[in-house]
C-alpha cells in the first residue's frame, strides 16, 4: 500500500514537470526561479537526489548492518566440530607462559587460528578464546559451543598444571643447586 502511494506521488510530481522552450520546467518555473522547497522536490523527481531522510536511512543501514552481521547469532557463527577438533590437537603453549600472570595456547590450521588465554585470579580462572578463518584480506570470527567451551578450558587448566609442576621442578633444582656449593669450605 506505501509503495503503491509513493509511486502516485512520484508520478504527480512527474507531471508537474514539463519541458517548455527547451527548459525542464516544474509547475511553469525554471529550477533557477524556485525556491528551496521546489528545487528539491524538482531533484527528487528527475532523479538527481534522494530525499534527506533516505540519504540517512542509507547511511545508517549501511553503518549498522556489519555490527549487526557480526553480532547475529546463527549456525554459521559456530566453528564446524571436526575443524575445532584439529585445532584443539594442534594447541601448543607459546614461549613466554608463566603460571602467576596469562598463559596462552595457539595453534593454527590451514586459514584457522585459534588462541586461548587463561589466567587465575584469585583461585578463580578467568578464560579467553580467539577463533578466526582469514579469507584474503577478511577475517572471519567464530564463536565456540558450550561443549566445545568446556574442553577449551580442559586444556587451559591442563596447561596451567604442566606450568606449575615445571615451576616447582625449577625451583627444586635451584635450591639443590645452591646447596651443592659449599661455600664454607673456601674460607
Amino acid at each position: 500500500m506505501a509503495k503503491l502511494q509513493q509511486m502516485n506521488e512520484m508520478t504527480k510530481l512527474s507531471s508537474q514537470i514539463l519541458l517548455c522552450n527547451g527548459y525542464v520546467t516544474y509547475e511553469g518555473k525554471r529550477f533557477s526561479d524556485c525556491n528551496p522547497f521546489e528545487q528539491e522536490a524538482f531533484n527528487i523527481a528527475l532523479g538527481d537526489k534522494k530525499p534527506v531522510e533516505k540519504d540517512f536511512e542509507n547511511l545508517l543501514q549501511c553503518l549498522v548492518s556489519p555490527l549487526l552481521l557480526q553480532h547475529t547469532m546463527n549456525e554459521d557463527c559456530f566453528i564446524n566440530p571436526a575443524i575445532f577438533e584439529q585445532l584443539k590437537a594442534a594447541l601448543r603453549p607459546e614461549k613466554d607462559n608463566d603460571h602467576e600472570g596469562w598463559w596462552h595456547l595457539k595453534a593454527n590450521c590451514g586459514c584457522y587460528t585459534m588462541r586461548l588465554s587463561g589466567c587465575y585470579n584469585k583461585g578463580v580462572l578467568s578464560a579467553e578464546s580467539e577463533l578466526y578463518k582469514r579469507v584474503g584480506k577478511h577475517t572471519i570470527y567464530y564463536d565456540l559451543t558450550d561443549e566445545q567451551w568446556a574442553e577449551a578450558q580442559d586444556k587451559l587448566e591442563a596447561e596451567y598444571e604442566r606450568l606449575v609442576k615445571e615451576y616447582r621442578i625449577d625451583e627444586r633444582n635451584r635450591y639443590y643447586e645452591s646447596l651443592s656449593h659449599d661455600y664454607h669450605q673456601f674460607i
